[in-house]
């Protein structure tokens, strides 16, 4: 595969509180074009998520704000096996927890 090598990007219409980029890639000759496509949500404690304004779509590495590793390596993939979805924040154990372990699903 080779790298993207497609200027300018294909623009991209959204519909909804969305952010978009695309990426146009060759393999075997043949042109691809991925669409990459992001949504943003708010977590709340026994609540619903709520769809909020987007992150940007990141063209590039990002440090984590703490120093250690990245906060993203990137949104513009040009393939992918199967969708990604990322979780980024944190979670505290209950009042009075006892138990060794507690289950966390996303």
């Amino acid at each position: 595969m080779q790298a993207p090598s497609f200027s300018p990007p294909v623009s991209v219409t959204l519909l909804g509180p969305v952010s978009a980029g695309t990426v146009a890639w060759r393999a075997r000759g043949t042109l691809y074009l991925t669409v990459v496509v992001k949504a943003t949500f708010a977590l709340v404690p026994e609540g619903r998520m709520s769809v909020v304004e987007p992150d940007p779509i990141a063209t590039g590495e990002q440090p984590d704000p703490s120093g250690v590793g990245l906060r993203t390596a990137g949104d513009l993939a040009p393939y992918l096996g199967y969708p990604e979805i990322w979780l980024t924040g944190h979670a505290a154990v209950p009042p009075r927890f006892v138990q060794p372990s507690l289950r966390v699903e996303l």
